[in-house]
């Protein structure tokens, strides 16, 4: 997912829309990443268990000068899966410059279900 400074703004506030969550975290080397949770459940003493989460996760090549080209702000959608499901941690990134937010998130539902029924977890 490629983007220029000003169709960023608009996929943002899209991402912000649909309750994903700005971080500023360097996460796998991007400038910020927008985080929203899944099926997650709530036990008695009111922690968030289990579930995963979707991110799109932000490139801004606009700050080097070598990156002339006009879209020079890359997307890349995350998928992560954590210690509660019995891995440490499993994180997908897709490099697909067409996928939509949504498609991103069936994917990411599918794939989630898929990891439930085939019982990977411990």
């Amino acid at each position: 997912m490629k983007y220029t400074q000003e169709s960023i703004k608009e996929f943002e506030d899209n991402l912000s829309l649909l309750g994903y969550k700005k971080y500023k975290e360097n996460y796998q080397s991007g400038d910020y990443i927008y985080w929203k949770s899944f099926d997650r459940q709530i036990n008695e003493d009111g922690e968030k268990l289990g579930g995963y989460m979707v991110g799109f996760n932000v490139y801004d090549f606009s700050k080097f000068t070598q990156f002339t080209d006009v879209c020079n702000i890359s997307v890349s959608p995350v998928f992560l899966l954590g210690r509660e499901l019995g891995v440490d941690r499993l994180d997908i990134q897709i490099t697909d410059e067409l996928i939509s937010v949504e498609q991103f998130e069936q994917f990411s539902k599918k794939f989630y279900d898929f990891y439930l029924l085939n019982k990977f977890k411990k």
